[in-house]
């Protein structure tokens, strides 16, 4: 038997078929695109949330840039090197990191004759013409053993612990920051090659990096102004950029770091004479 569908009948047999098509289609999407589609996606936020490759370039190009930050325990929270190191950790390992980094800064003073093919190209480079220079730093120094502003510049934030002036939780600098008004001359306190300029908006503002012929590595972060490009050779004492306030900064100054050979940070006042740690 047959039976006689009505108007009604066919549109509401219609819309079926409708729907069935669009949830069908939806979920091909679904399966075709991935679950990205649909879901919403978890970007990184600290540096456990970065990928083991990530990790490596972040490290091999030098350098850690943000600040750990630690609960009231003392166990790392946001920006570790390594899940649930703690505030006691990090502190020794920057000791030891130090004290091998002057050793081997040292060592390099000694045998010179036998540098490496890295630090030969450095020394044998035609350097940077200075149009400003801080004449206290010796020329042909290849270590970072002054400061990297003329006389004894103020420091408002030594190495290691401290509360973090935004975060205001426990954390640990990576650097030292020097009180220094806008637009002072900021020099490099020892031969060297640029090699890294960038700009963070939400950390260091514009910085730069310059590789010393004893294997180490200095930042200079927070700048106004930046007098070199990226390969450029620059002689001991001279001037690369000027201070500023980019970046997160509660107020004009410089920060100032130091890396090993390995790119972990260590105590810029044990290369000035300045240390408090």
């Amino acid at each position: 038997m047959f039976s006689y569908a009505g108007k009604s009948d066919i549109i509401t047999i219609n819309m079926k078929k409708c729907a069935l098509f669009l949830l069908s289609n939806m979920i091909f999407c679904h399966c075709a695109f991935g679950t990205g589609f649909l879901t919403a996606q978890k970007f990184p936020t600290t540096y456990n949330d970065v990928s083991f490759a990530d990790r490596m370039r972040i490290e091999a190009e030098g350098y850690e840039p943000f600040e750990s930050e630690f609960d009231n325990d003392g166990v790392c929270i946001k920006n570790c090197a390594y899940q649930g190191i703690t505030l006691k950790e990090v502190s020794e390992l920057s000791r030891i990191n130090t004290e091998n980094a002057l050793r081997e800064s040292l060592q390099y003073e000694q045998n010179k004759n036998n540098l490496s093919l890295d630090a030969q190209k450095i020394l044998s480079a035609n350097y940077k013409q200075c149009m400003y220079r801080n004449y206290a730093v010796q020329p042909g120094t290849s270590g970072p053993w002054a400061e990297p502003l003329i006389g004894t510049p103020y420091i408002t934030s030594p190495f290691g612990r401290r509360i973090h002036p935004i975060s205001g939780k426990d954390s640990v600098h990576n650097g030292i920051d020097y009180r220094a008004s806008i637009g002072t001359y900021v020099y490099t306190p020892a031969d060297g090659r640029v090699t890294k300029i960038k700009n963070e908006i939400n950390g260091y503002g514009w910085y730069v990096f310059v590789k010393h012929p004893d294997g180490t590595s200095t930042l200079y972060a927070h700048l106004s102004d930046i007098l070199v490009n990226v390969g450029d050779n620059v002689s001991a004492g001279c001037a690369i950029a000027k201070t500023g306030n980019s970046g997160s900064s509660t107020g004009p100054h410089l920060h100032y770091g130091i890396y090993d050979s390995r790119g972990q940070p260590i105590d810029p006042g044990r290369y000035t004479g300045r240390s408090t740690n």
